[in-house]
């Protein structure tokens, strides 16, 4: 029996060393610091979120904005005159071996092909007419 006492008691001993050696490790230590940060953190009440009003606009953003709902309209327009002149569009005749060209033919078959009708030349106009007056409403800061 002295053994079996000697041998838990000696076991112990070891263990507490190297609970020791461990607590005393830098990446322990660094460890329960951030833990602890983040638990105290967590008891902190956030500070409310409030929405901030977005700058007006500038001339050069009003003009820039106007021009390209000018040029989406003409697109517009263009899809209600010539319904059927991408009826004959074939993706497969574009060879992409990487991401960006598969991405642009996704985008080319998904804005352009769907969109060239006349009910979508009519949303483009309505949308690009949307933004002018959108643009055109708001408050312009003059640029110095």
């Amino acid at each position: 029996m002295t053994d079996n006492t000697s041998m838990s008691n000696s076991l112990t001993q070891e263990e507490k060393i190297s609970e020791r050696k461990f607590l005393d490790r830098p990446i322990t230590k660094l460890a329960v610091r951030i833990i602890s940060k983040t638990i105290s953190e967590a008891n902190t009440e956030p500070a409310p979120l409030v929405a901030q009003p977005a700058p007006p606009p500038t001339n050069h953003e009003v003009i820039r904005t106007i021009l390209l709902a000018w040029l989406a309209s003409g697109f517009g327009v263009l899809a209600i005159v010539y319904p059927h002149l991408l009826d004959s569009f074939d993706p497969h005749y574009f060879r992409g071996n990487d991401l960006p060209s598969i991405l642009l033919v996704l985008v080319l078959i998904v804005l352009v092909n769907f969109l060239w009708t006349q009910i979508g030349g009519a949303i483009v106009i309505a949308f690009s007419l949307f933004a002018i007056a959108k643009i055109l409403f708001q408050k312009v800061v003059r640029q110095q």
